[in-house]
């Protein structure tokens, strides 16, 4: 809980001392960032799923969410974002409950989708609609 608490500071606090300008020159600076650390992972998994190397439903699983928040986060879709912010708090609550080996990767894992789908909720421009 502290750790979500944190990143409510991190993502709402922090930009409110910022100008508009301000706020969007550090918002595509976190969209870019953001873009990388959620898309890793996916692009990591799809490889080993390419090669054989990682097998299981999971697997496909992890790509198809991960493929959702990664591409949903770097184009700014408000659905996307809310799913990336549920899935980090859900994780994270879930490693707490199953305390396995992959404890503290899952809890980090968890707080960078949280973090990340907070921050594009709370600082992200809405996308126009096109007419």
């Amino acid at each position: 809980m502290p750790s979500m608490v944190t990143a409510w500071m991190l993502a709402g606090a922090n930009n409110l001392k910022l100008s508009h300008v301000g706020r969007s020159k550090r918002s595509r600076t976190v969209q870019a960032i953001g873009g990388v650390v959620l898309l890793i992972p996916v692009l990591l998994s799809l490889a080993g799923l390419a090669t054989g190397g990682v097998q299981g439903a999971g697997a496909y699983v992890y790509a198809a969410l991960g493929l959702l928040c990664g591409v949903g986060f770097v184009l700014k879709f408000r659905l996307a974002l809310w799913a990336t912010c549920v899935i980090g708090a859900g994780v994270s609550i879930g490693s707490i409950l199953d305390q396995g080996m992959l404890m503290a990767a899952l809890w980090l894992a968890g707080i960078a989708y949280f973090y990340f789908g907070l921050y594009g909720l709370l600082w992200f421009e809405k996308r126009k609609l096109a007419s």
